[in-house]
Order: structure tokens, then C-alpha cells, then sequence
């Protein structure tokens, strides 16, 4: 699924980049489409069981297994840095520091807000990602409560930028990450994230307790 994944970015990046004529793009539409039935026919979907647990076990508790300096995927399907996930940035690797969380980002075509540099939302949403994953070594999990971004310079496109996160403070309600983007040794953005604080085990049980679809 990864591989698979990884090449719908690919076309995304590409149609970005694309002009076409009316013919094309009729051809193209029919062939995507006859991806997404093949796709429907000969897969089973990831119900929200199987995909909350996955989320549970990569999210709900520290990660020991995980050392300083060594990469890790904060969960599978994350719109940011999953690598199942079509959405997310073709390039987004996350190690662990000994203070928190670093992330290399290359950001695509795709993302692209004013021409040459990324959107400012897309750049909101990597650094609530990449600080939400701090989570991933404390012994509390939570929700992002508040988000504070502060835009210095143009967010690069296909260009590696790097963030730094780290926890700052924390009471028994809340707990506080900070975090800085930089690119060509320059700081292009900082920001800081309030959360609400949850415990290991609440949090697990409150992400199986969800409603159902009928809103029983």
C-alpha cells in the first residue's frame, strides 16, 4: 500500500505541473477511474477498528523501541507524514532527539500556495504533526487545544526544511510543544501548540469509545 501511495503523490505532484488538452485529460480521467474500481474489486477497506488500533499502538504510550536519533512513522495514516496516506508529502522523515522530535520535509508541487513557496496551511498542519508526534516519547497523549504560527520567510517547495520540536512545559491539563522550521540555515517559521493532557490508557479507551455512525 505504501508503493501505491507513493505513486498517486507522484501524480498529484504531476498534475500540478500538467497542461493538457481536453482529449487527454478525458483519457486520463477513464483510466484513473478504472484504477479506483480495480482498486474497490480486489481490496477489502480498513474498517475503523483495524485502523484504531493501528492508531492506538503507534500513539497511546511511550515508545521505548524507538532510539535517539532513529526514524519512526508517528501513524500509518496520517494526512502529514503516513505513508499510506496519498495525501501526505512525498518526503517527510521524523527522528527522535534527545529533547523531542526532529522532521526533514520536502514539500511537493502539490502544496504549492503563492508560486515558489508552500501554503501557509500546509505548513500550519506539518507543524502540528510533527508536534503532535512529540507525544510519541511521553508518558501522556492529548489533543491539540491551541496552535500559534509565526510565518518569517517563504516555506520552500522541493526543497528539504527541517523542524525542531519540543515539550516545554506541562501541568496535569495541558502540556506545551514548541517547535522551529528552518531552511538554507535560515529560521523560516516558529510555533507553539497548547494540548490537552490525557493519559495513556484514557486515551485509548476515549478513541475506542467513539460514537457510532448513527450517533448511538
Amino acid at each position: 500500500m505504501e508503493s501505491l501511495a507513493a505513486a498517486v503523490r507522484r501524480l498529484a505532484d504531476d498534475l500540478v505541473r500538467a497542461d493538457a488538452d481536453d482529449d487527454t485529460i478525458d483519457d486520463l480521467v477513464r483510466a484513473v477511474d478504472a484504477v479506483r474500481v480495480r482498486l474497490g474489486a480486489e481490496s477489502r477497506p480498513r474498517d475503523i477498528d483495524s485502523r484504531m488500533e493501528r492508531f492506538i499502538d503507534r500513539m497511546a504510550g511511550p515508545s521505548d523501541d524507538v532510539e535517539i536519533g532513529q526514524e519512526f512513522i508517528s501513524f500509518l495514516e496520517s494526512p502529514f507524514s503516513g505513508t499510506t496516506n496519498a495525501l501526505a508529502p512525498a518526503d517527510v522523515v521524523l527522528r527522535r532527539t534527545d529533547d523531542g522530535v526532529e522532521a526533514t520535509v520536502i514539500a511537493g508541487p502539490a502544496y504549492e500556495g503563492a508560486p515558489g513557496r508552500a501554503h501557509g496551511g500546509f505548513v500550519a498542519a506539518i507543524f502540528d504533526d510533527v508536534m503532535g508526534a512529540v507525544q510519541r516519547f511521553l508518558p501522556y497523549n492529548g489533543y491539540t487545544r491551541t496552535l500559534s504560527i509565526e510565518y518569517r520567510r517563504p516555506f520552500p517547495l522541493e526543497t528539504p526544511a527541517s523542524i525542531r520540536a519540543g515539550l516545554i512545559d506541562a501541568d496535569e491539563t495541558l502540556f506545551t510543544v514548541e517547535a522551529t522550521a528552518e531552511a538554507d540555515g535560515q529560521t523560516i517559521a516558529t510555533a507553539v501548540a497548547t494540548f490537552t493532557r490525557m493519559d495513556n490508557r484514557r486515551f485509548a479507551e476515549r478513541a475506542i469509545r467513539r460514537p457510532s455512525r448513527n450517533g448511538a
